[in-house]
Formats: structure tokens, C-alpha cells, sequence
């Protein structure tokens, strides 16, 4: 299966695309790693965003993407932007792919029960959260 693990910052969409399972993966070098909304205000921005991550997707063959959940109720620095919202739902209007909603307890439960290898392709470390997205949606059913 191909797995591809999403954090949401700001108005970028962070991706780590994992091929295999839960016990034997691979990292996959899929070139681009950000995926950025420029304009969040703009149509054209918008469309432009969906279209690009939808031919990203169908490009690398994806089965599922996984989004690690924001809290819409947390305040202060741990509030999620509206903007992150906004490309939570266009993700989720991808095509011929299943796409899940992660709460980071999911993840947590996950690599506690096995640990995370290190990755074979170099990751860098604002990568990490979309890397244990990933790793944690492999095992879900």
C-alpha cells in the first residue's frame, strides 16, 4: 500500500509518501515534499493548489493519504488556522483515493506500540510529523 502522510501548517501541506507496511516500508522520493497555497483568497490560487496535489497524487500512484487532525476547539499557539482548513477539504476532494483523518492520540498509541524506524532517504525535520502520519496510517484498517 501507498501511504501518504500529510501535516497541515500555515498554508502548506507537508507530505511523506511511505510504500509497503506496517512492518517492512520504504520512504518514497517523490521530488516535491510542500505543496503551498499562495492565495488563499483567490480562486485561481485554490484551483490551481487542487490541481497540482491531485496530479501529485494520481502521479505517485497514492491508495491513501492520511491527514494528521487539528483541533478546531484549541486556542492560543496551538489553534489551527482557518487557512489549514481550507486544504484539509481540497485534499479530501482527491480522486480515486482513500482519505483519513488522523488524531495525533492515533499516532502516539502507534509509535508506542512499535517503534519508528529511521528512514532510509534523508527527511528533513519539519518532515517528521508527516513521516509518523504515515507510518501510523499503515496500520489502520
Amino acid at each position: 500500500m501507498i501511504v501518504c502522510g500529510i501535516e497541515l501548517s500555515s498554508s502548506t501541506a507537508i507530505c511523506v509518501i511511505l510504500d509497503g507496511t506496517s512492518d517492512d516500508f520504504e520512504v518514497v522520493d517523490a521530488g516535491a515534499s510542500k505543496f503551498e497555497l499562495d492565495d488563499s483568497d483567490s480562486a485561481k490560487s485554490v484551483v490551481a493548489f487542487h490541481k497540482s496535489f491531485n496530479e501529485f497524487v494520481s502521479g505517485q500512484e497514492i491508495d491513501r493519504i492520511a491527514i494528521k487532525k487539528r483541533s478546531a476547539k484549541a486556542k492560543g499557539k496551538y489553534a489551527s488556522g482557518p487557512i489549514t482548513f481550507k486544504l484539509e477539504g481540497l485534499i479530501q476532494l482527491c480522486e480515486n483515493v482513500e482519505v483519513r483523518l488522523v488524531s495525533p492520540n492515533t499516532i502516539a498509541a502507534k509509535l508506542r506500540k512499535k517503534k519508528l524506524p529511521e528512514p532510509e532517504v534523508k527527511l528533513f525535520k519539519y518532515q517528521i510529523p508527516a513521516y509518523e502520519t504515515a507510518f501510523a496510517a499503515l496500520s489502520l484498517k
